[in-house]
């Protein structure tokens, strides 16, 4: 009878902490927008008669942090695996800003496409 006593409070103590950790596990796990924590950014890069920019500086700024890219041949770029934030982009040449677009809200596991910014003639 004593080991049938025992074999009880064991399982109850381990049914008991079970149930603690489910809860542990289900109220300390964050939960963001589309279920991720990382979204991407694409876009282009054309001059003022349209034609594509290559090898334009991409800046994406944020409280969090800061994410960097290059345009390729045909003026696009992207920046994979950012924090699901808003962010301001800018588009640098030679390290002058050519162009600004605040208000970029990424949501985890999505992708923003900005589309073409088209610089300013200079």
């Amino acid at each position: 009878m004593h080991h049938s006593i025992t074999r009880k409070r064991l399982l109850s103590f381990a049914a008991a902490g079970a149930l603690a950790l489910c809860a542990a596990f289900t109220t300390t796990t964050p939960s963001f927008a589309a279920g991720g924590q990382s979204g991407t950014i694409t876009g282009a890069v054309a001059d003022a008669s349209g034609a594509p920019v290559a090898g334009a500086d991409i800046l994406l700024s944020a409280p969090t942090g800061r994410y960097h890219a290059h345009t390729d041949r045909r003026g696009k770029f992207t920046v994979i695996g950012v924090l699901a934030v808003t962010y301001t982009l800018s588009v640098q040449q030679n390290g002058i800003v050519k162009a600004t677009q605040p208000g970029i809200a990424v949501d985890g596991d999505q992708t923003v496409d900005v589309g073409t910014i088209s610089l300013p003639a200079s």
